[in-house]
Parts: C-alpha cells; structure tokens; sequence
C-alpha cells in the first residue's frame, strides 16, 4: 500500500478502529473534577477531564526534550479516568496499530493530569 493510499484510507479505518476502542470503554466516561495542585495544594487545583473521545491531526505541546507530539490518530482518555481503563485503552491501540507499518509513523502516547493520548503519530 503506497503511503498517500494508507492516509486517505487507513487513516478513516484506524477512526472507525479507534472509535469502536472508546465506545467499549464509554461507560467509563464521568464528570471532569480537579486535584490539588503543584506549587501550593492548599490553593491550587489541576483540572482531570473525564473524557474518552476518539481525535485526528492532534498536536500536544512540549513532548520528549520539548518537541512537539504529533498524532495523526489518537484517543484522548481523561485524567480522571482509573488506571486500569488507560492501560486497557492503550493495549488495545496497540494492538490495532500492529497491523500498521511506517517508516515515520508509530505508536506514540503522552500522559497528564487533564488527559493522556494514544495513538499513531510521530
């Protein structure tokens, strides 16, 4: 498969993929809330998404050595969701993205206190 082939087809198919991944995992999704927060707890709060929600072209600031990360497919997994759920969640990105070879592209994730990402992306 010629790569300008896999971006206007696979890309659609990884969605679909991806979309099936985060309406399984759906009854996980709740209300976002907000923890205490660096540099003073008593006075400061992070805010934690409860999201599970399927994203293209997404681009997340300061990555590895501040470069940006790039997806070009990814599920968003709120921070306040269990632990359990984003491990399960990424293992079965990975699992769809075996099936993906690229020169460039690859799985990539990114992890934080609103919400952690994975994906293909580069």
């Amino acid at each position: 498969m010629k790569s300008t082939e896999f971006i206007t087809e696979g890309v659609d198919q990884l969605v679909a993929d991806f979309q099936e991944i985060a309406d399984e995992f759906n009854h996980h999704v709740t209300d976002g809330d907000s923890i205490p927060s660096a540099p003073d707890t008593s006075k400061f709060r992070a805010a934690r998404g409860g999201m599970i929600e399927v994203a293209r072209n997404l681009q997340v600031a300061g990555g590895q050595y501040g470069m940006d990360r790039q997806f070009l497919v990814a599920i968003k997994v709120g921070g306040g969701i269990d632990n359990e759920v984003h491990t399960e969640i990424e293992r079965y990105v990975k699992h769809v993205l075996n099936n993906v070879t690229s020169d460039t592209l690859r799985f990539i994730k990114t992890t934080g206190t609103n919400w952690s990402a994975y994906g293909l992306g580069k």
